[in-house]
């Protein structure tokens, strides 16, 4: 079977039965071969069988799609040989018309990949596991069938045994039960929690008061999912397993009993919140407060009992089955066996590696997250590894607005997305320099251009050449230690349909922690009004910052500063002046005002020239923009490339210098 790559399937209408012949290439002659061999295991199965309908397809026709290897006179006249005297086709690129085999390679395949995950075994066997699942399929129900009989039932009139089948859910995760209403209801699930990438990098960008004894261990939970116990809401009517005719029980009357089940399964729909709930109720029973903002980061302070140690705060952030803990070793080893203890089977891995990226310690305290791997993979996957570099993602001319203007010829969209999906992934995680970039090549996903894919491979080839540079979260001994320092910025109607761009970035130990480049919802009329929504979305992700960073015990003693170039729109959040100019914006835009009066933000003015937010809102020359972006990503072992970071440049901006003294952010 190892040299086998494709598999040709025959399915009888009348009785769904499925025949594969496993072919090396995809040609005429080999389709030919196919039908041969199809034509012989149809006459064994007829002998084997005796069957009832299957019978009824020779002499009569034949469907398939309309690919150029099944439209060959070859082809035409092996059909003739072997009885099918009438072939037909689905219309081009309409696969539904021949859905009937089209809805079999929904469930076999995948199944066929499940089998060959859970046994661990070489992926040369495909065929085996595609034949055992095709196998599986042919004695289950079909609900094509009359009374939903199984394919092998319908064609031979006996009903299947299963004594061959090994069980695959444990009868004691069941419970037994008569009165059932068979009723069909749809509910309406709620989704499992999943945390927000900046609660990801705040978990670890926070600088603890004795970083070198904190410890960063990741958890994985080996069959999460069936360890979890199903909690249905009093509500909705409980799940219902009814079982295979041969597996059934009865009771004295004989009524079969059903069952319900008690554990969530893969691929039900609340499958992971249904082990979230469990996860959750049982670290709140080991005393681990769960973070009202975040619900998927627990915090406990841990308890010494020599009584002269001071307290630790041992934190957890959970995605999905992966707990990422960050404690001292002893509180990291009493986690692990407690955990391992109520769901066995856990692993637990103290390498770099974390939800695809790198996330590194370094000696003194202070931690990395590079995204180099995933680079490199995407060079490999879009045949881009012998490129030249580029200093800067993007120019002046390869803006959206700019290519509408000079180009209109059309481009491979399937091609442009998955390319797009890798850059908004790369951008929105590790790579804050390049999200300007992505957000204009984002807006031509439904009709890309050429020279929409060239901007993109720019993006790409620039990402080569930056591969090593890294958001490096800094230990900080000065008063800014676990601060939030935003900016924001604007754009006046850069777009084709006259709307602004918003960028704004929010600095945390000496890297980014969040930020965002994008279009604004509506229409501005005015500068100001552009500053004043680029400010009111940073004030927004600031707030949730502040009160997230409270909630898990560094609460800000420090108004949090946001830098904006924009004196109008600074003027505008403190004193709340309406003008004409500024009389018609949203009310929803005030709630700022309010804190800004609380002094829980204070907005302070910075030249346009020092404002690092200006990367984010449009294409900059290379030396401003690598001015500005070796301050948000860079390494600590710069090479001599083309984007090093520039040296001599300095400001007279006395706060910012502070802030550079202290963070390593700002300029120098």
């Amino acid at each position: 079977f190892g040299h086998h790559k494709y598999v040709l399937s025959f399915i009888d209408r009348n009785t769904k039965t499925i025949i594969n012949v496993f072919l090396q290439r995809i040609t005429s002659t080999s389709i030919c071969d196919g039908i041969r061999v199809f034509s012989e295991q149809l006459k064994t199965l007829h002998q084997r069988d005796t069957p009832t309908d299957i019978d009824i397809v020779l002499g009569k026709s034949i469907k398939t799609d309309s690919a150029t290897y099944f439209k060959t006179r070859e082809v035409h006249e092996t059909l003739q040989q072997h009885g099918f005297h009438k072939h037909l086709y689905s219309p081009p690129h309409t696969q539904a018309h021949n859905g009937i085999i089209e809805r079999s390679f929904q469930t076999i395949p995948p199944s066929a990949r499940a089998m060959l995950h859970a046994s661990n075994v070489n992926e040369q066997l495909w065929p085996e596991a595609y034949a055992q699942a095709t196998y599986i399929y042919d004695i289950m129900p079909h609900t094509g069938n009359i009374d939903n009989k199984s394919p092998y039932e319908a064609r031979t009139g006996r009903k299947p045994t299963f004594s061959n089948l090994r069980q695959h859910i444990p009868f004691n995760r069941l419970l037994m039960t008569k009165n059932v209403h068979k009723q069909r209801l749809h509910h309406l699930y709620k989704s499992s929690h999943t945390p927000k990438w900046p609660a990801i990098l705040l978990h670890n960008a926070i600088q603890p008061d004795e970083p070198t004894n904190i410890i960063t261990t990741i958890i994985d939970i080996k069959k999460a999912y069936i360890q979890a116990t199903r909690q249905e809401p009093p509500n909705r009517q409980r799940t219902i397993i009814n079982l295979p005719r041969d597996l059934r029980q009865y009771d004295d009357n004989g009524q079969p009993y059903y069952y319900i089940l008690t554990t969530p399964l893969y691929g039900q729909v609340d499958a992971g919140l249904q082990w979230q709930q469990t996860l959750f109720t049982y670290l709140k029973s080991e005393h681990w407060r769960q973070s009202i903002i975040e619900p998927t980061i627990f915090t406990k302070i841990s308890k010494n009992t020599s009584g002269h140690l001071p307290q630790h705060v041992a934190r957890i952030i959970i995605h999905t089955d992966d707990i990422h803990i960050r404690a001292t070793k002893r509180d990291t080893d009493l986690f692990v066996h407690a955990i391992n203890n109520k769901f066995p089977g856990i692993t637990t891995n103290t390498s770099n590696w974390y939800l695809g990226h790198e996330f590194t310690r370094h000696p003194d305290g202070s931690h990395s997250i590079s995204s180099d791997r995933k680079i490199q993979d995407a060079l490999q996957r879009f045949q881009l590894q012998s490129a030249n570099t580029k200093q800067v993602p993007i120019t002046t001319k390869q803006t959206h607005r700019e290519i509408l203007l000079n180009d209109n010829t059309p481009t491979d969209k399937t091609e442009y997305q998955q390319i797009q999906g890798t850059l908004t992934y790369i951008a929105t995680t590790t790579r804050p320099d390049i999200s300007y970039a992505v957000s204009q090549t984002a807006q031509a996903q439904q009709n890309p251009t050429t020279q929409h894919a060239k901007a993109q491979k720019s993006i790409l080839r620039y990402l080569k050449g930056s591969s090593n540079l890294k958001l490096h979260y800094k230990i900080t001994t000065c008063n800014l230690k676990n601060t939030l320092i935003a900016y924001a910025d604007a754009s006046f109607q850069s777009n084709t349909l006259s709307r602004s761009h918003t960028g704004w970035i929010i600095c945390f130990n000496g890297a980014p922690i969040a930020w965002y480049s994008g279009l604004q919802r509506s229409v501005t009329s005015s500068t100001q009004e552009a500053e004043i929504h680029a400010c009111h979305a940073c004030i927004k992700a600031i707030l949730y910052l502040r009160h997230l960073l409270q909630d898990i015990g560094y609460e800000q003693q420090h108004p949090t500063q946001l830098f904006c170039d924009n004196t109008a729109a600074i003027e505008y959040y403190e004193t709340g002046l309406r003008t004409r100019r500024n009389q018609h914006i949203e009310r929803n835009i005030h709630h700022a005002q309010q804190h800004i009066a609380n002094k829980d933000i204070i907005m302070k003015h910075i030249s346009t020239r020092q404002n690092i937010a200006d990367m984010f809102t449009k294409p900059l020359p290379a030396s401003t923009f690598q001015k500005h972006s070796t301050l948000i990503v860079n390494n600590t072992n710069f090479s001599s490339q083309k984007h090093s970071p520039p040296q001599n440049i300095r400001t007279t901006h006395d706060e910012l210098q502070h802030f550079e003294e202290c963070r390593g952010q700002i300029l120098q």
